[in-house]
């Protein structure tokens, strides 16, 4: 992809999909915060959280930055259809991959 068709995806896009494992919070901490509370897009986030534990991000990422940060009531895709721009920030394995052919 070039810079072009990048400009291109983002001019028809209203929301970006972070899709991360748990071990991916370290990296969000330096994405989100720098964010001004004005950022024209909503930014939606897909950690996998371990089955039985509760997530605390949400209220970690809330007292870190300036937009509003809740849970999910819906998925992306519903939300949003295809105007979302996912992004996967992938380990070893190609979950990843397999989740991002999956929203588009």
């Amino acid at each position: 992809m070039n810079l072009v068709s990048i400009q291109a995806a983002l001019r028809d896009t209203e929301a970006v999909v972070i899709g991360a494992s748990a071990g991916a919070v370290a990296s969000l901490t330096q994405i989100l915060p720098p964010l001004p509370p004005d950022y024209p897009l909503a930014i939606l986030i897909a950690v996998h959280v371990p089955s039985g534990k509760n997530s605390r991000i949400a209220m970690l990422f809330q007292s870190q930055c300036c937009l509003t940060v809740k849970e999910a009531e819906e998925s992306a895709a519903d939300a949003y259809g295809r105007a979302l721009l996912a992004i996967i920030l992938a380990g070893a394995n190609q979950d990843g991959a397999h989740g991002i052919r999956a929203v588009c």
